[in-house]
């Protein structure tokens, strides 16, 4: 939370600075809250990454595609994105466009922007083994950032998501729920018997051999 209350502090005071972290983490009735960032596990940071791998695929099937067939997801590039709301990443123009638009409407913009910075560089993505995708991606050398800051935003509110987040966000929490259950089901399939697990719930005993 360190970049965000940095930001804060810069143009406010400091009491001013703590209740809008407050705001910002407890919620409003206009924003989510934004806590599930930096608890324990970082859920709200999983869903987040979860969404955005899903929603590049959508907006460019053959840039998403290259990326999961390189290995690389989004844990690799983009989680300062989100728990920074760009504050580590973007030169201070284009960071200071990014929260105007953050205090409006939270965390949608994150995506908008994250999507439209992976558009205007997916030329040279595509081609790009796992070593230089990593690279490329936690670099500051997106062709957008090189044009006035405003350009950075108008390409962003382009991109409409707050349909596809929402439906994107119910799928997330079907599959958690779904792995859940199953973990639970394999629990209770192991302790069956009076609570006592028993051999053939790990498979064949291993045999060593002399030691050499």
């Amino acid at each position: 939370m360190g970049f965000v209350t940095a930001i804060l502090l810069m143009y406010m005071s400091e009491e001013e600075a703590f209740w809008t972290l407050v705001a910002l983490l407890r919620g409003t009735t206009l924003q989510p809250p934004l806590e599930g960032l930096y608890q324990a596990g970082m859920p709200l940071l999983q869903q987040c990454l979860f969404q955005f791998q899903e929603l590049l695929k959508q907006e460019n099937p053959k840039l998403g595609d290259h990326l999961e067939q390189e290995g690389v997801v989004p844990s690799m590039y983009c989680t300062h994105w989100f728990n920074t709301i760009f504050a580590y990443s973007l030169p201070f123009e284009q960071l200071l466009r990014v929260w105007d638009v953050f205090l409006l409407e939270g965390m949608k913009v994150v995506f908008r922007v994250g999507v439209v910075l992976l558009l205007s560089a997916q030329d040279q993505l595509v081609s790009m083994p796992f070593e230089k995708l990593v690279a490329a991606l936690n670099g500051r050398k997106f062709p957008l950032l090189n044009r006035p800051p405003d350009s950075l935003i108008l390409a962003a509110l382009r991109i409409p998501v707050s349909k596809r987040l929402e439906q994107l966000r119910e799928r997330y929490q079907l599959l958690q729920a779904e792995a859940t259950a199953g973990v639970a089901g394999s629990n209770n399939s192991r302790s069956s018997g009076n609570g006592v697990l028993r051999p053939s719930h790990f498979g064949a005993p291993v045999t060593m051999g002399p030691l050499r």
